[in-house]
Parts: structure tokens; sequence; C-alpha cells
């Protein structure tokens, strides 16, 4: 089944770095079909208020809202301010494609259908970044077995504040460990869909709030 927008809100959180790179996204977004009722778009704190006067006065029809970042970019999922039940993150490197269908099941509690690859040789624990996710989520669910891509995943905006409370301490407990000499000079992966799906499945939820669907078997649907 498809999403039903009459009964829930949905926010596109738009990631952005270089300047008004996003406005391509906005000015577009009306041409889409698609179930998002608000914009957040994160931009960086040094950003001109001069760029954030020009990305509002695009023509939309859905409501926008420019945030200064207050943390480091990987931290978008965490830090951005939503008012619906649900969001979606994407960057702003991307567009929307002509049709975007969020996937539900068919029965009474319309759960949304999430995509993943399996965590396995073939897909996964060869490839150094995905290996890295993976590893990472396994701070809450040792079991967890599947990779979801960010952009597939239809985040609940209250189960997404407390696991970024968790994820906040759990990186800090773990950073206090580490010996000054094995601290990475790399980027910080920060909080992924994954890690979230992980922390559902740690906190026995991940089934009742969403259908998992294997999409080396199902397929799944490129929205962004």
């Amino acid at each position: 089944l498809a999403w039903d927008k009459g009964r829930h809100e949905i926010t596109l959180v738009i990631s952005d770095w270089e300047e008004q790179l996003s406005t391509n996204l906005i000015s577009r977004i009306d041409s889409s079909t698609h179930p998002f009722s608000k914009l957040v778009v994160m931009i960086p704190e040094t950003a001109s208020d001069f760029d954030i006067h020009s990305s509002l006065r695009i023509n939309t029809s859905l409501p926008v809202l420019i945030e200064r970042r207050s943390q480091p970019d990987y931290m978008d999922l965490c830090t951005a301010p939503i008012e619906t039940e649900w969001f979606m993150m994407i960057n702003s490197y991307h567009v929307l494609a002509p049709h975007v269908e969020l996937l539900f099941t068919e029965d009474e509690k319309r759960k949304p259908v999430i995509p993943f690859v399996p965590a396995d040789d073939l897909h996964c624990t060869t490839r150094h970044r995905c290996q890295k996710i993976h590893k990472a989520s396994q701070i809450f669910a040792p079991e967890n077995n599947m990779l979801v891509q960010d952009f597939d995943m239809l985040f609940r905006t209250e189960e997404r504040d407390t696991f970024c409370l968790e994820w906040i301490q759990r990186s800090a407990d773990q950073a206090e460990l580490l010996p000054t000499t094995q601290i990475s000079q790399e980027k910080p992966l920060g909080p992924t869909a994954t890690s979230f799906v992980s922390y559902l499945l740690k906190m026995g939820i991940a089934n009742d709030l969403y259908h998992f669907s294997d999409s080396t078997i199902f397929g799944a649907r490129d929205n962004f």
C-alpha cells in the first residue's frame, strides 16, 4: 500500500554544504509526486543570511525551514529539528524521483516497508565503508545482519530522539576508552540508519514498527 498523506506527515531533511546547492532540489520538488509535507535544510554554521533568504524565496508549495548546524554535518540525523511524526534524509546532491512512493504493509498496522541488504561477505563485509557501518551498528544489537541505506529509511521521530541520546552516550564512552594514539583522523561515521535499526532491534521494537524487505531478493524503489 502507498502512504496515506491525510493520516501522517513526513518531513524531508536535506543536508547541504555548498552555497545554495539545495535550491536545485527545492525548486524541482513540486514537479514530483511525493508524500512530503515539510522541508528542513541543514546548512553550514557559516552560511550567510543572504543565502538563507535566497533559499526561502524559492517558489515551492511546501514550508521550508533553513537550519544552521550547531554540530558537525554527520550529526544531521540527530540534530535536524523535526515536528512531524516521520521524516526522511537526503542530501543536496540529489533530487527527487518523478514519483516517490513509500510502501506499507497491507495489514492493520500498515508498517513501513524498509529495504535492506544482508551484511554478509557478498554484499558488505568485503567493502570497507559498509563493514564500518555494520560494525558500528553492533554496539546496540550484535546480532544485527541488515544494512539499511540512510536515504531508504523512514525514521519515526520519537524513536530517533531516544536513539540519538543513547548513540551520543555510547560514542562518548567508546572515545574515553580509546588511547589517544588509536583515535582515527578520518571523519567520524556519525549515526546511521543501520545503527538506528540496530537500536530498534536492541529495544525489541524493530519488527513492530517496520517490515524489513531483502532488496537482493525483492528489489527496492529508488526515490532519490
